[in-house]
């Protein structure tokens, strides 16, 4: 019985090596909205298959189809932001912060409804000042000033270096059917291997 398990362990694993090159892709990334967490021609390992599985969470760094770059005159169409705003939020963008309204169970409020900025944050909101990733990127600060309402399948991506960012700012949300997957490696440069995975 034992031979039998060890035999089973050996061709599930022999299969999950074989099939990383399916669901694991390498993403070469363009340009510096991303900087410093990632710089132009860095190389970074997509998961194609864990977004299908396990919902995308505030923080991630999302790789997707951007129609928009290429009505820009971009030849490249594929890119790569931080997820900041979930479907049914509403994302208050602030030259000094960040602030994410989450539906709640106030029946008072329509889902549908933009909710205006708490003074103090509490179940259903959340505020990230300047000097994070989610509240100013790495240039700790926003510029343009914008409340958004994100429908059922909307998600707010921004770049990590706000000043030079064209993100959900300015082509609006990203959807389900644009994402490629969760970037979860940077390999290359070999000596900037880093994990891109949220804790």
């Amino acid at each position: 019985m034992r031979g039998v398990g060890r035999g089973l362990l050996t061709i599930i694993a022999f299969t999950a090596i074989l099939s990383l090159p399916f669901f694991l892709r390498p993403f070469a990334v363009n340009g510096s909205s991303m900087a410093p967490t990632l710089r132009s021609d860095d190389v970074v390992l997509v998961d194609t298959l864990s977004y299908r599985l396990v919902p995308i969470q505030r923080g991630e760094l999302l790789v997707f189809r951007n129609p928009h770059r290429k009505t820009e005159g971009d030849r490249v169409e594929v890119d790569i932001k931080r997820v900041i705003g979930l479907p049914g939020e509403t994302v208050h963008v602030r030259a000094d912060k960040v602030v994410v309204d989450r539906a709640c169970a106030d029946a008072s409020v329509p889902t549908t409804q933009q909710v205006p900025i708490q003074p103090e944050d509490g179940p259903c909101q959340t505020t990230y000042p300047a000097d994070t990733l989610l509240g100013g990127g790495t240039a700790g600060g926003n510029g343009n000033e914008f409340d958004m309402h994100l429908g059922p399948q909307d998600y707010f991506v921004l770049g990590d270096n706000r000043r030079d960012s064209s993100d959900s700012r300015y082509f609006g949300t990203v959807q389900p059917e644009n994402f490629i997957g969760r970037a979860v490696l940077r390999i290359a440069p070999l000596l900037s291997l880093k994990a891109l995975i949220i804790n």
